[in-house]
């Protein structure tokens, strides 16, 4: 889930490696979808952690 959104970097959790692992791979078309629904380039990289337990 996403957790914060700063500098234009979206913090997001994951609840596992191979998820984090297949977002990894779809970081691009997430950014471009991310962006054009906004209207303007808002979010600049997705960084992808562990989800804190």
């Amino acid at each position: 889930h996403a957790v914060s959104c700063e500098g234009g970097k979206l913090f997001v959790e994951v609840d596992s490696a191979s998820w984090r692992q297949e977002l990894f791979y779809m970081k691009a078309d997430i950014l471009k979808r991310l962006n054009h629904g906004a209207g303007q380039k808002i979010v600049q990289d997705i960084i992808l952690t562990n989800t804190r337990r």
